[in-house]
């Protein structure tokens, strides 16, 4: 049987087969009606089942066997339903071998690659299978290779004719955009400035250089891009924002656009998606099981928490993950933020400019903590007044987080005694720190097994036995069983996708608080080991250990401030 035509061809034997026995005089099947649900559910089935034809193939799994065993649980299931006794019960087996069929598919499915890139998939899927579940919208085109471009009055920006003038603008955009848009890219930058004229583009907070092009072909793309966003196309110098949107297989994409330029040319940002960075709740940033159930305990406590990570490792995230750990509709929740990039349901936001003069910002503060909020959130504070208008608050009984930039939980505490100015009331009211670091997660689709140098495993801190084999990205391209090359369309040759957190938790005792006091900071860590924590050196290692991560992403993030952890990384 081709697998091409396998659904095809399962339904018309199951359906013929099911018609034909109901012709023959079968007591159960007399009632026409009968036949009404299992139809339905052999066109769902046979339509999962052509699905999952499709998707072995991009899953990388062994497509014939699984076909074969679609079809054995099909050929099956139409068996029991004529030979169990009474409708009931043979329609439930039925229904029962369909659902374990395509569950035991979705289960294999995640132990290779798992299941986060089929929601959008199953979302079209669904409504494919209801008339007009398209909701009756124009359908876009979209071309391979391309992102659809939408202005921001919802225009959608088809490719320019040949003669139009914008059509190099077009090219040149798409040719410096798509590429990184389809690969996960959050920031791009289009650079129209000398010799460097190009593009660059982060993804999980790395860097990658796009495609060289003239300067003038640059330009014409940031040209576009302002035009996209209707902004002044004249004026070069000065600074502009706009948002627009582009679309991407079916999903659409708010992009917040800010240009800026001088005598030696013109760059245009392109922020892709921002709101979708910060939807975390503490549980799915990366706090293990027992972290999460100290943070959660201790919420309601009055005091004054730090956060804290470097600059691009996540601490706006972590900042909103933790105000996310009170309930917005029954507590009131203040937060001052310099430029919050989104909007917080159910908070109060009170936001400072990026320049706001210091007298400014120790007023903002002052006047948001007079209003006795159940929770106040500030991050990027720059003044030992606004700082000591937060303690007086924490000491009225309510709580308050303070987000802070620093690599580790011992220096955050350091860096809050500065600001504050003084030992003794900086950790007065202080009852946590909690410092974190983001890491690259190995993408599970590509990633490849391999058995670890036994010195390198000593110098990481495991023992002897404790790590059978470890796991790093894919080079080269991908094959499938056969040997025949498949695009990556999982990682697209990354290796990674996606990030998670790794936090530790240090808890100001009252031993911490004299060592701060006495200016002893270099206790802080035999006081930590003392509180059992664990650094972030080793809880990553730990994700290294279970194949979350590599060893040269540990190294990558760590190398510089890592010391090797004296005991071993699954203490």
């Amino acid at each position: 049987m081709p697998y091409d035509n396998f659904a095809s061809n399962s339904l018309h034997l199951a359906s013929s087969s099911l018609l034909a026995q109901s012709a023959a005089d079968f007591p159960s099947l007399i009632a026409w009606w009968k036949l009404i649900p299992v139809l339905i559910v052999l066109i769902v089935w046979t339509r999962l089942l052509t699905w999952i034809d499709k998707d072995t193939q991009k899953a990388l799994l062994p497509r014939h066997a699984i076909n074969a065993g679609m079809l054995v649980a099909l050929a099956a299931a139409v068996a029991f339903f004529f030979i169990l006794p009474g409708f009931g019960v043979a329609f439930g087996v039925f229904f029962a071998i369909a659902l374990a069929s395509v569950g035991t598919y979705l289960g294999i499915r995640a132990q290779k690659m798992g299941l986060g890139d089929l929601q959008s998939e199953l979302i079209s899927g669904l409504k494919s299978l209801i008339p007009g579940g398209k909701g009756g919208e124009k359908k876009i085109r979209e071309v391979a290779g391309e992102v659809v471009l939408i202005s921001s009055s919802g225009q959608h920006l088809e490719q320019p004719a040949d003669e139009d003038a914008w059509r190099v603008a077009y090219d040149t955009l798409q040719a410096m955009i798509a590429e990184p848009i389809l690969k996960g890219a959050t920031t791009i930058d289009i650079l129209a400035t000398g010799a460097a004229s190009g593009s660059k583009y982060l993804i999980d907070g790395v860097a990658y250089d796009g495609p060289a092009v003239e300067r003038s072909a640059a330009g014409d793309a940031v040209s576009y891009v302002k035009s996209m966003c209707a902004l002044d196309l004249e004026d070069r110098r000065k600074p502009q924002a706009g948002k627009c949107k582009i679309m991407v297989a079916g999903k659409r994409l708010e992009v917040r656009v800010n240009t800026s330029g001088s005598r030696d040319g013109e760059i245009a940002r392109l922020e892709i998606d921002v709101p979708s960075r910060y939807q975390f709740r503490p549980e799915n940033i990366g706090f293990t099981a027992d972290q999460l159930d100290r943070l959660t305990a201790s919420r309601d406590e009055p005091g004054l928490v730090l956060l804290a990570a470097p600059r691009g490792a996540g601490l706006t995230t972590l900042q909103y993950a933790m105000v996310r750990l009170h309930d917005a509709f029954t507590s009131h929740i203040l937060t001052v933020e310099r430029d919050p990039p989104i909007e917080l349901e159910g908070i109060t936001q009170n936001k400072l400019t990026a320049a706001a003069p210091p007298a400014e910002e120790a007023k903002t503060v002052a006047w948001v903590a007079s209003q006795e909020p159940d929770v106040l959130m500030a991050g990027g504070l720059e003044t030992p007044q606004a700082a000591r208008s937060l303690i007086e608050l924490a000491q009225t009984g309510k709580r308050v987080y303070v987000g802070v930039r620093a690599s580790d939980a011992f220096e955050a505490l350091e860096v809050w005694k500065k600001l504050v100015g003084d030992a003794n009331l900086a950790t007065a009211q202080l009852r946590t720190v909690i410092a974190g670091r983001l890491f690259r997660r190995l993408c599970d689709a590509t990633k490849v097994a391999y058995q670890p140098d036994e010195k390198l495993l000593r110098q990481l801190g495991f023992g002897p036995g404790q790590v059978a084999e470890l796991y790093r990205p894919h080079v080269g391209p991908l094959v499938d069983a056969r040997g025949q090359e498949v695009p990556d369309t999982f990682c697209f040759g990354i290796g990674y996708r996606g990030r998670f957190g790794v936090y530790e938790i240090f808890n100001i005792d009252d031993d911490v608080r004299h060592a701060a006091r006495v200016g002893q900071p270099q206790l802080y860590k035999q006081l930590f080991r003392k509180q059992k924590g664990r650094y972030i050196q080793e809880l990553v290692l730990a994700r290294v250990a279970a194949g979350d991560t590599s060893v040269q992403e540990f190294l990558r993030v760590l190398k510089p401030t890592a010391e090797a952890p004296k005991t071993p990384a699954n203490a």
